[in-house]
């Protein structure tokens, strides 16, 4: 499914929820897809 990130993929100051919903985030889940994906900058 997707992406697999590990722990030492993300900053250690990032949970996982805090990496795809923070106000950080940098990925969301694409329900409809059924995936994870890149936020676009």
């Amino acid at each position: 499914m997707g992406w697999n990130l590990g722990a030492d993929v993300r900053p250690h100051a990032y949970t996982k929820d805090e990496w795809f919903n923070g106000p950080h985030a940098m990925f969301y889940y694409n329900v409809e897809e059924d995936k994870e994906v890149l936020y676009e900058s």
